[in-house]
């Protein structure tokens, strides 16, 4: 599956930057949705997230970025390893930002695949399930489990935001 994702963000940063010369806010919503994707398909059916898999994340962020840059720095004649202080800020930010999509795409699939054997296929499901339908109540360990996990999920995604707006100020 990262094969997948490499290669399809490899595709749209040429056809977007290099070949078509499209803006670049579709370059940023595909860093957003190819990573999303790509880490909740990575995941699978597991119902646990291990710290191995941050760095996965770090590896297949890295290894994006460095290839786009190299691509960016064949057909430009220019080097692919940032130059200045300002490029390697802006490397650093759009690695850490695919970094947290995938990571988030992890979670949510971590968070989807603990549920759903519960009944929860549903926002409405897990508000019942948390709020007390007595037939199918939730072990409160399991909800805060769950609780974490979310958290997690959403400081993931303000770290990613926060990193794509601060990339677009300083860049």
């Amino acid at each position: 599956m990262l094969p997948v994702g490499l290669a399809l963000l490899l595709a749209i940063h040429f056809a977007v930057v290099l070949w078509l010369d499209l803006p670049l806010w579709l370059l940023a919503a595909a860093s957003i949705l190819v990573p999303l994707a790509i880490g909740a398909a990575y995941n699978g059916r597991r119902v646990r997230f291990q710290i191995m898999d941050c760095g996965i994340g770090v590896l297949f962020a890295s290894v994006v970025v460095a290839a786009m840059n190299a691509v960016l720095g064949w057909m430009d004649g220019v080097p692919a390893m940032p130059s200045d202080v300002a490029a390697w800020q802006e490397t650093l930010l759009y690695a850490s930002s695919i970094w947290a999509f995938f990571v988030l795409g992890m979670l949510l699939r971590t968070v989807h695949a603990t549920l759903a054997p519960h009944g929860a296929t549903s926002l409405a499901r897990v508000r019942g399930l948390l709020h007390g339908e007595r037939d199918r109540r939730m072990d409160p360990a399991l909800v805060a489990d769950l609780s974490l996990k979310v958290v997690g999920g959403i400081a993931t995604t303000t770290v990613g935001i926060l990193g794509a707006i601060l990339g677009r100020i300083f860049a």
